[in-house]
């Protein structure tokens, strides 16, 4: 039976980030780790998503800057070495970025429904 979480503390002390291997077919089946995102990633990532200005292409690299990590979970990438990564192979970070929003509960239908709330937000807040 799964512990209660009744308190502040025990809900900010529960280890709820998960670490991953995953081999890279683009990179001939190197293996690198990959950690679940935090809320504050993710809000970073979709502040950049509706802003208009953002280049969308290069949300896999911005994505993977903060999802690649050591085996303790430790980010390997800061937030503004993502251009590094945006000269590795599309095919590289594609696997990276499927994984990472598996991982991360960004599934097919997460993703959809936060680009419909941004639209709504953008469209409600033009309007």
């Amino acid at each position: 039976m799964a512990d209660t979480l009744t308190t502040r503390d025990a809900i900010l002390d529960f280890a709820d980030s998960k670490i991953e291997s995953l081999t890279v077919k683009a990179w001939d089946g190197c293996t690198v780790m990959l950690r679940t995102l935090t809320g504050a990633d993710r809000a970073s990532l979709l502040k950049h998503w509706e802003d208009p200005s953002f280049d969308k292409g290069t949300l896999p690299s911005r994505f993977a800057a903060r999802a690649l990590c050591d085996k303790k979970g430790e980010r390997l990438f800061k937030d503004s070495e993502w251009k590094e990564l945006d000269k590795k192979s599309a095919g590289a970070l594609d696997e990276i970025v499927a994984a990472g929003f598996k991982q991360s509960g960004l599934d097919d239908e997460a993703i959809e429904e936060l680009r419909g709330n941004s639209s709504e937000t953008q469209s409600e807040s033009s309007g």
